[in-house]
């Protein structure tokens, strides 16, 4: 148990776990049937299994004789790996990275490659996709994938701020610029970024007086902070996102066509949600492992009739919202259910299932009523 860092146990040959203990020499308690150790004893091949209660962790059932079975774990490592890798990401100012984002649709995996193709570019990367589609996951992604790795990653909600705010945001100030001015000044999100990466988030949200200063900066790469006449260069890369069709902003003159070229030089369209075939259920089973384990609940899998019902939903937003919707049903559940029904998951994505629908209208055509 020391050496692999977990758990060490020994079951009998009809699955009874005998003894176990942790990698600190203590006995922990031992009960129930392993069928897998009645299996790696049967067959007198070891068996190997990911862990169900720790990420990353595996489990190996050695057959030692005709009637034991020895089993080994390393969660105890494992732990402290996710531990680590967590800590390095969050002093990176990321949480993902390519591995990261999960699907194994044609659509997703496109999107994958041609992501980790641009990655080392120092151009220019326009991410357009709807609301909830993981933009900002795949900007991070971008980020660590490339030679911006271990750099600083700013990201910028130009939609959440006022223009006065980004513009100081962005390029900085000196003090004294304007009332409330920090003493001593601020290096602007450009500075701050230097040898990595600035997201800008919601791009087409952005003042359009602004939208010409930050043209100057993606040609001249130099910025000019608040206050200041002289000019400070900058070295990072730009990648911005939008949820808008910026090529119609530009025609009803809410954008800088000049802007629009300089952002829109390489493009990644993230796919919604609908177009990802055999992405829903992956993801939602991830998110019930993921709200199990922080909430405590014991549900193992999805029931056929609730994946149906995620799968039949268009999810409007996208990943965002089965998120919301998987958290939603872990929340509802006992602590003594095992799986998520339909009817945990919300009202919204329960009722729309073909099913529902064909009961309903059979219902509402034995009144002589219609849905209209």
């Amino acid at each position: 148990a020391r050496v692999v860092g977990g758990y060490a146990m020994v079951c009998d040959k009809t699955g009874l776990r005998l003894a176990s203990c942790d990698s600190n020499g203590d006995s922990v308690e031992a009960s129930g049937i392993s069928e897998d150790s009645k299996r790696a004893i049967a067959t007198k091949e070891p068996i190997i299994k990911m862990s169900k209660r720790a990420e990353g962790a595996y489990v190996v059932y050695i057959p030692i004789t005709s009637d034991c079975c020895l089993v080994l774990n390393n969660e105890a490592t494992s732990q402290k790996s996710m531990k680590l890798m967590t800590e390095v990401k969050r002093l990176q100012h990321t949480r993902y990275n390519i591995h990261d984002i999960i699907g194994q649709s044609e659509a997703v995996r496109k999107t994958i490659s041609e992501a980790k193709r641009v990655a080392h570019s120092n151009s220019t990367i326009l991410l357009v996709g709807e609301t909830g589609t993981g933009k900002e996951m795949f900007a991070q992604a971008i980020h660590n994938a490339g030679h911006s790795e271990g750099k600083p990653f700013v990201a910028i909600n130009c939609g959440a701020l006022p223009a006065s705010l980004i513009e100081s945001y962005l390029f900085g100030y000196l003090e004294g610029a304007f009332t409330g001015a920090r003493k001593g000044g601020m290096p602007g999100s450009f500075e701050q970024a230097e040898g990595g990466t600035i997201f800008l988030d919601e791009i087409s949200e952005m003042d359009f007086n602004l939208q010409s200063k930050l043209l100057r900066v993606l040609q001249e790469k130099e910025v000019t902070r608040l206050g200041s006449s002289t000019p400070i260069p900058v070295n990072a890369r730009v990648i911005s996102a939008t949820n808008r069709n910026l090529k119609e902003r530009v025609l009803e003159k809410k954008s800088r066509e000049d802007l629009y070229y300089r952002l829109d030089v390489i493009r990644l369209n993230i796919p919604p949600l609908r177009e990802r075939e055999g992405d829903v259920a992956l993801l939602a089973e991830y998110f019930m492992r993921k709200y199990c384990a922080s909430l405590g609940k014991a549900a193992k899998r999805i029931s056929p009739k609730a994946l149906e019902a995620l799968r039949q939903y268009n999810w409007p937003g996208n990943v965002r919202e089965l998120e919301n919707a998987i958290e939603y049903a872990v929340n509802v559940l006992s602590y003594t259910e095992n799986e998520i029904a339909l009817a945990h998951l919300p009202q919204q994505v329960a009722f729309n299932t073909n099913a529902v629908q064909r009961l309903t209208r059979e219902k509402l055509d034995a009144c002589n009523r219609t849905l209209d």
